[in-house]
């Protein structure tokens, strides 16, 4: 995991959001769970995807 990827709560009410920027190309992975045994929905945007 990369440091500072990880959020609880950062969005509108307990909604988590995350903006992860880097200056390196490569191939990155996402993660999403829930904390405890609560359960929801999960949507991934990208806005940018230029060669670095």
């Amino acid at each position: 995991m990369i440091n500072s990827t990880t959020n609880d709560d950062g969005g509108q009410l307990s909604n988590s959001q995350l903006d992860f920027n880097t200056t390196e190309s490569g191939t990155y992975y996402v993660s999403a769970g829930a904390f405890s045994s609560n359960t929801g929905t999960y949507s991934l945007s990208i806005d940018d995807m230029s060669v670095i």
